[in-house]
């Protein structure tokens, strides 16, 4: 009797290695996408959203992440996730092209979701997020006493 064989496989490291410009094609090739891509439902992205997630993007590369990544959603809606260590956070552009939700997990905990209709009120809680990463790395960086 033969023995099965099987494989695995591992990841390690990074979720996503990404460049800001490979991220930025995937948000544009969204406009491509068929009708029904989602198991019969969802469609082209509008180019509305597409262009306040290619911003959004911009942005969240500003903030120093260690990957980004963007997927389509079935409703129109763009989702685009950055890491910061053990800080998650995803933008999601909605089907409107104006409004934006804001995620926030810590270590796979859910620490806050939220709806804006201003872009920068939106962006001031990603800031604020980030902000408080390195303000509590910080505290961890040993004074110098030479």
């Amino acid at each position: 009797m033969d023995n099965p064989t099987y494989s695995f496989c591992f990841y390690l490291g990074a979720v996503n290695t990404l460049s800001a410009e490979t991220v930025a094609s995937k948000i544009e090739s969204f406009a491509a996408l068929p009708v029904g891509w989602d198991y019969g439902s969802g469609g082209p992205v509008a180019f509305p959203v597409i262009n306040s997630a290619l911003e959004w993007n911009d942005f969240l590369v500003q903030q120093g992440p260690s990957y980004t990544e963007a997927f389509p959603g079935s409703d129109g809606e763009i989702v685009l996730a950055a890491g910061f260590g053990d800080d998650y956070i995803e933008v999601i552009v909605e089907s409107d092209g104006r409004t934006v939700s804001v995620a926030h997990d810590f270590q796979r905990k859910q620490m806050l979701y939220r709806s804006y209709e201003s872009q920068e009120e939106a962006k001031q809680l990603v800031r604020n997020i980030v902000g408080q990463r390195w303000n509590a790395s910080t505290s961890f960086i040993r004074e110098n006493t030479m």
